[in-house]
């Protein structure tokens, strides 16, 4: 840990170094361009080589994280299929209770020609000794015309826009297509 912070204390130093010169710079001609170059280039080579010694200590901490997560995933995720067949079961049977108490409502209705005859529900919250479930009602979608839906629901793939205008796409509705000067540093 201590290198780490040599390292940090070293490259803040060299930022402010950085910084100092970064404001000097001032754009009024092709020779000031050319200097502007020289320091951009310093930058991007700062910024590669900071990346690489940030990688030297995160990769392998990366690596051990992605080990451990798969390891516990390995272990939870039929744990987690266990469950979710427990709990449809669950489901199908109340699902199955719900219409036997129907019927038999109705039949109650029927004989005593009453219609304002209503069997209790199957309660929402269920406790055994070690724990409870509980079963609430959930508001649900589907989607059964994408035309119809507004706007404010959609979300544009601009990835998939980038790329077909990079492979010569020309038009696209309802998107100007322009270019713009941006700087890469080589």
């Amino acid at each position: 840990m201590k290198k780490i912070e040599q390292t940090l204390q070293r490259q803040t130093k060299d930022i402010i170094v950085l910084k100092q010169e970064a404001q000097k710079i001032v754009i009024r001609n092709t020779k000031d361009v050319i200097n502007a170059i020289e320091f951009l280039s310093k930058l991007k080579k700062k910024i590669k080589a900071l990346e690489q010694e940030r990688l030297k200590y995160t990769a392998p901490l990366n690596q051990s994280l992605k080990n451990l997560n798969s390891t516990f995933k390995t272990i939870t995720e039929p744990l987690k299929n266990f469950e979710k067949e427990i709990k449809v079961s669950i489901l199908m049977y109340r699902q199955d209770e719900e219409k036997r108490k129907n019927e038999r409502e109705k039949k109650l209705q029927k004989e005593n020609k009453n219609k304002n005859i209503h069997l209790k529900t199957a309660p929402t919250v269920i406790e055994s000794k070690s724990g409870k479930i509980r079963i609430p009602l959930r508001l649900k979608f589907k989607i059964i015309n994408l035309k119809k839906i507004p706007l404010k629901y959609l979300k544009l793939n601009e990835i998939k826009v980038r790329e077909d205008i990079n492979n010569g796409m020309k038009k696209i509705p309802g998107i100007k297509i322009y270019k713009e000067e941006s700087i890469s540093i080589y």
